[in-house]
Protein backbone atom coordinates (compact mmCIF):
# COMPACT_ATOMS: atom_id res chain seq x y z
CA UNK A 1 0.00 0.00 0.00
CA UNK A 2 1.44 3.34 -1.05
CA UNK A 3 1.23 6.26 1.36
CA UNK A 4 1.22 9.77 -0.02
CA UNK A 5 3.43 12.34 1.64
CA UNK A 6 1.48 15.15 3.30
CA UNK A 7 1.50 18.34 1.27
CA UNK A 8 2.61 21.49 3.05
CA UNK A 9 0.24 24.45 3.08
CA UNK A 10 3.11 26.84 3.73
CA UNK A 11 5.97 27.79 1.48
CA UNK A 12 8.88 26.49 3.52
CA UNK A 13 9.54 23.91 6.25
CA UNK A 14 10.97 26.62 8.51
CA UNK A 15 7.80 28.69 8.45
CA UNK A 16 5.65 25.57 8.80
CA UNK A 17 7.46 24.46 11.97
CA UNK A 18 6.91 27.86 13.62
CA UNK A 19 3.25 28.31 12.69
CA UNK A 20 0.47 27.38 15.06
CA UNK A 21 -3.19 26.94 14.24
CA UNK A 22 -3.98 30.38 15.61
CA UNK A 23 -1.54 31.91 13.14
CA UNK A 24 -2.78 30.25 9.96
CA UNK A 25 -4.17 32.53 7.30
CA UNK A 26 -7.80 32.13 6.30
CA UNK A 27 -6.70 30.58 3.00
CA UNK A 28 -4.48 28.04 4.80
CA UNK A 29 -7.29 27.19 7.22
CA UNK A 30 -9.75 26.70 4.36
CA UNK A 31 -7.28 24.46 2.53
CA UNK A 32 -6.74 22.31 5.62
CA UNK A 33 -10.48 22.03 6.24
CA UNK A 34 -11.08 21.05 2.62
CA UNK A 35 -8.42 18.33 2.89
CA UNK A 36 -9.91 17.03 6.14
CA UNK A 37 -13.37 16.98 4.58
CA UNK A 38 -11.99 15.12 1.56
CA UNK A 39 -10.36 12.50 3.76
CA UNK A 40 -13.68 12.01 5.54
CA UNK A 41 -15.56 11.73 2.26
CA UNK A 42 -17.41 15.01 2.77
CA UNK A 43 -17.76 17.08 -0.39
CA UNK A 44 -18.12 20.43 1.38
CA UNK A 45 -15.90 21.46 4.31
CA UNK A 46 -18.76 23.59 5.67
CA UNK A 47 -20.42 20.28 6.62
CA UNK A 48 -17.67 19.45 9.12
CA UNK A 49 -19.05 19.27 12.69
CA UNK A 50 -16.59 21.81 14.11
CA UNK A 51 -16.60 24.27 11.21
CA UNK A 52 -18.29 26.99 13.30
CA UNK A 53 -15.28 27.06 15.65
CA UNK A 54 -12.92 27.67 12.73
CA UNK A 55 -15.07 30.27 11.03
CA UNK A 56 -15.83 32.24 14.19
CA UNK A 57 -19.57 31.55 13.98
CA UNK A 58 -21.34 30.50 17.16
Amino acid sequence: MKHNKPVSVTTSPASRSKKTVSHLTEAESNLLLARIAGQLGISDARSLPYMAAFSGNK
